[in-house]
């Protein structure tokens, strides 16, 4: 049975899913820039980060553009510290295109969000043996068609409405342009530019990164920078963070929009 996994990450924890799920991994940002608006398959999933306690904006933008035609439709979502109901936009999403989600799940994995996490604590506290038992539960369960959906509580319920509200304020056009410094130890290398899901960096020869207003919130380009010369004002530490599933080429090639 062929099955197709839509991905958005920043910094691999999506990918990282979608891989561990199996099936044809597609970049959610890549699918965007090529038009299509239908795709089908035996069975379709959704993957995608949690910003405060919401899904990442251009996930919901791609299912509001797309047909998903399948016999079996999954979404799972990756959260680092509150869950929020990170669901719940792609559950409507898919309403408003007159079909349901057969299987949802969420999995809690380091989160990058610079502000509020230091990444070295992160790797002591979140156990990726632990985290790859959970994804092979969520695999087993695709694999078998299970269909269940995730339940969320009251509170968590409460914090995807107001996270929604701080989302849009982390990856507006005006705050991203106070939340990004480039440091003298930039090369002019390009790489955020070309990971940069919203194509929001531009990197002239000689030049640091200069910021647009198409930040999608996504921290990558200050985790992939080999130089860790991308800094986030009032950032935890210096430490910085990749799933050591995915390569620094995939993560390129997932998001680059040039």
């Amino acid at each position: 049975m062929g099955m197709k996994v839509f991905y958005f990450t920043g910094t691999g924890n999506g990918l990282a899913i979608a891989k561990a799920i199996g099936g044809e991994a597609i970049s959610i940002p890549q699918a965007l820039k090529c038009g299509r608006t239908r795709y089908e398959d035996d069975a379709i999933g959704i993957v995608t980060p949690t910003y405060a306690g919401n899904p990442a904006r251009i996930v919901v933008e791609f299912l509001n553009r797309v047909d998903l035609v399948a016999g079996y439709r999954f979404a799972v979502a990756s959260y680092g510290g509150g869950m929020g109901n990170p669901l719940k936009p792609l559950v409507s999403a898919a309403a408003r295109k007159g079909w349901r989600f057969d299987y949802t799940a969420s999995v809690k994995m380091v989160d990058n969000y610079l502000p509020l996490f230091d990444a070295d604590e992160e790797r002591k506290v979140k156990d990726q043996a632990a985290i790859g038992v959970e994804l092979k539960r969520i695999a087993g369960d695709v694999a078998a068609r299970t269909r269940f959906l995730a339940h969320v509580g009251a509170g968590n319920a409460l914090y995807g409405v107001v996270g929604r509200l701080a989302y849009n304020r982390i990856a507006g056009p005006e705050m991203v342009r106070k939340t990004f410094t480039v440091n003298d130890a930039c090369v002019s290398c390009g790489i955020c530019a070309r990971s940069c899901p919203g194509g929001n960096i531009t990197v002239e020869e000689g030049r640091h990164p200069v910021f647009g207003s198409s930040c999608l919130g996504c921290y990558g380009c200050a985790h992939i920078c080999p130089h860790n010369a991308i800094h986030a004002k009032g950032e935890k530490s210096a430490a910085r963070w990749r799933n050591p599933a995915v390569t620094v080429k995939e993560l390129i090639a997932a998001n680059d929009q040039r």
